[in-house]
């Protein structure tokens, strides 16, 4: 269904403006991938309506996919397990601003980490590469600061609850830009302990 809504969309947009194969392939592959993402955003909004949740499951996830866009971090190979890991992100997200609650001096402290870790490894890609054109970098790494900083000031204006799983939700976004443990290296190390 979403293959035939992008097709039929580029195919409208073509007669405007006529394209080549490559671009129109390129571009209903873009039209495609909006849609997608506009879904599966609408469909997490509706289970935290469903839930009672609504505005902490808009906020967190607006949080989470602005950050995303400039800091990047890593990602799933198959767009199900992209939705399920997101589901699961945004559910833990939820589940912090219910069990417990960040004071000033917490949250102010998880930001200067989530600040201090995206300065140092951020952006990267869907692989945890570094980013190899240096202006690139420099842009992407200012606006995601930028974006902390916002979002940290934000924290003042919200709800206890709403507060606790927006920051949960940015932590969660910093920790997929951290290293993947190398279980090889664990494994040699191990073994040389023992010894």
């Amino acid at each position: 269904m979403i293959k035939k809504t992008a097709r039929a969309i580029t195919l409208w947009t073509s007669k405007y403006s006529p394209l080549g194969e490559v671009e129109e392939r390129v571009i209903c592959y873009g039209v495609e991938t909006f849609l997608e993402s506009i879904m599966a955003i609408g469909m997490f909004i509706f289970i935290g309506i469903g839930i009672g949740r609504g505005m902490e499951t808009a906020i967190s996830l607006l949080g989470f996919g602005i950050l995303r866009t400039q800091a990047g971090g890593f990602h799933c190979e198959k767009k199900w397990n992209c939705r399920s890991c997101m589901l699961l992100l945004l559910g833990l997200s939820l589940c912090m601003g219910e069990l417990t609650e960040f004071s000033v001096m917490m949250r102010s402290v998880l930001f200067l980490l989530m600040g201090g870790i995206t300065w140092i490894l951020a952006p990267v890609d869907g692989k945890k590469n570094k980013i190899r054109d240096e202006a690139v970098r420099r842009r992407k790494r200012k606006m995601a600061e930028i974006i902390l900083i916002i979002g940290y000031v934000f924290t003042f204006f919200m709800t206890a609850k709403l507060s606790t799983a927006f920051t949960a939700a940015l932590l969660f976004e910093i920790y997929t830009l951290l290293p993947k443990e190398d279980k090889k290296k664990w494994k040699k190390l191990e073994e040389e302990v023992q010894r």
